[in-house]
């Protein structure tokens, strides 16, 4: 039995531990050049708490794991240089959005710079302006690999993909009639309460996505002189309770503001979407919350797995919806690749039926911060302008 361990299982340990060793070996490594050759004294602070001399252990674990954890997840070619240096002069080669491009691991002092407040700041390369293939939209299995993805009832498949034509959507005009009188914009909120993680939830109708709306809305009137309405009607059951029933709320508020108002010719649904892990993007130089549209395209399976409409669900404007998120993900792609989430395709309709143009927009995570947020916004604003040619 001694030998068939020896034979079957014992290299899998020592693999498992040798990993380990390097692994700790690397992060006491790491840790003895941020603090000045002082690790053992750290460990021995940390071990023996009552030693003479000042350490605050607790500001100290929140820094260290700060610190190491954001160096790690931030900046994962970390762990290729620490764990294989040998990789270091080895393009890595990846393949997205029908690009294919090259980058070398950095040295160790590019990717940690330790000369402001020794924090890790991570140094990579500004991402040019890439070209996207629109020729590849035709493609409905690169449209699987690179664009969609969808809930698990609607069974995304590339039958789905070919229901439209998103080569010719790509390329359609779109165009917003500046010269109307009244609002030529509508922002809300379907779920007007999803605030950030450093938000009080209680302070919604102050912060949040609420907040969001109304700062987006103020940098389309400012960039393109647009007008812009913020509705902040309140959807929920008794204004408090999340049951599913906000988006039949919602739809008589919103089909009336929009009769009142035939001026508005873009809808936009701002959502804060819900998640567990934290995932944002550097954006001229800031932390930006990540993007995703969502379409709902009242279409779904029956029991033989066909693909049937919601009868019940009626949106004529499914295809004009999709003409409007592929060329803002198109525009995302072009000039904020890493800020950018696949479009999510769902069985209902949500919000998008009352205009041709109307998004739906989930912004960050509740694990992003209003700021992150915020900082997605510039960005936003300028796929719109580069979509409808705003000027």
């Amino acid at each position: 039995m001694f030998k068939n361990y020896l034979k079957k299982i014992f290299p899998y340990h020592l693999v498992l531990i040798l990993f380990l060793v390097f692994s700790f070996s690397a992060t006491y490594n790491e840790l003895n050049f941020k603090t000045n050759n002082l690790s053992s004294l750290i460990f021995t602070k940390i071990a023996v708490p009552n030693i003479a001399g000042e350490l605050n252990v607790e500001l100290f674990g929140k820094e260290y794991a700060k610190q190491i954890f954001s160096l790690g997840v931030k900046s994962p070619l970390t762990y290729i240089y620490q764990s294989m240096p040998f990789f270091k002069d080895i393009p890595i080669y990846f393949d997205s959005v029908g690009l294919v491009g090259t980058f070398d691991i950095p040295d160790a002092h590019e990717l940690i710079n330790l000369e402001t407040e020794n924090t890790y700041i991570p140094q990579f390369p500004t991402p040019p302006k890439q070209k996207i293939d629109l020729s590849k939209l035709g493609d409905s299995s690169y449209l699987l690999r690179n664009m969609f993805i969808a809930d698990a009832a609607l069974e995304l498949d590339t039958d789905v993909l070919d229901m439209w034509d998103f080569e010719e959507l790509a390329n359609r005009n779109l165009k917003i009639d500046t010269d109307v009188d009244g609002p030529q914009v509508l922002i809300f909120h379907t779920h007007v309460k999803e605030t950030y993680i450093d938000e009080n939830p209680k302070d919604y109708k102050t912060g949040g996505i609420s907040s969001v709306g109304a700062e987006l809305g103020r940098i389309l009137e400012e960039e393109y002189g647009l007008e812009v309405m913020h509705n902040t009607d309140n959807f929920y059951l008794n204004g408090e309770i999340q049951d599913y029933g906000e988006y039949d709320r919602m739809g008589p508020v919103i089909e009336k503001i929009i009769e009142n108002n035939p001026s508005i010719q873009l809808v936009i649904d701002l959502h804060r979407d819900s998640g567990i892990t934290v995932d944002s993007a550097p954006i001229n130089g800031k932390e930006a919350a990540k993007v995703m549209f969502v379409n709902g395209i009242t279409t779904q399976r029956d029991l033989e797995g066909n693909l049937k409409p919601l009868s019940h669900l009626v949106n004529p404007y499914v295809e004009d919806n999709l003409a409007l998120t592929i060329q803002m993900q198109i525009q995302g792609l072009t000039y904020y690749p890493d800020m950018m989430r696949r479009i999510y395709l769902k069985i209902y309709r949500y919000s998008t039926y009352m205009v041709p143009h109307s998004l739906l927009i989930e912004l960050g995570t509740e694990t992003n911060t209003i700021e992150e947020a915020m900082n997605a916004l510039t960005p936003i604003v300028d796929m719109l302008g580069r979509v409808f040619d705003l000027k």
